[in-house]
């Protein structure tokens, strides 16, 4: 495997070992509600209030693109003071 590769990779998963080796592990949020339509800002502002008080501060979805995730996920995470990793398919 060449050092770039290596490389790239370390950089890729470095904030996730961090935050694990500090006990931030955060929470996956998914981008739909359960009768299987997408989450709008204000289903994601009820989801970081609901989880608020855990000593949590990070969050990850894995559908940056899906439902308007991104646009809808974080303005209501910086309000609520999160931090969000988004995965992208």
């Amino acid at each position: 495997m060449k050092f770039s590769t290596i490389a790239a990779a370390l950089a890729v998963a470095a904030p996730a070992l961090v935050a694990a080796a500090d006990g931030q592990l955060g929470f996956a949020l998914g981008d739909k509600k359960p009768d299987g339509t997408c989450k709008d800002a204000n289903d994601w502002a009820l989801d970081f209030k609901a989880i608020t008080g855990t000593g949590q501060k990070i969050v990850r979805t894995y559908s940056a693109n899906e439902c308007d995730t991104a646009k809808n996920i974080l303005p209501e995470a910086k309000k609520a003071g999160y931090q969000v990793v988004l995965g992208i398919w």
